[in-house]
């Protein structure tokens, strides 16, 4: 995913590094409330 290369490649410039070490800690709980709350066109 061309998400993950950006935000790893942009922590500690653009984002927070603690918030982007956060959020891939729990990866799999991300992945189920992006399948949770999909948007429907």
């Amino acid at each position: 995913m061309k998400v993950i290369a950006y935000l790893k490649n942009h922590s500690g410039t653009h984002f927070d590094p603690a918030c982007v070490a956060a959020f891939f800690q729990d990866w799999d709980s991300v992945l189920s409330i992006r399948d949770t709350f999909k948007d429907f066109p």
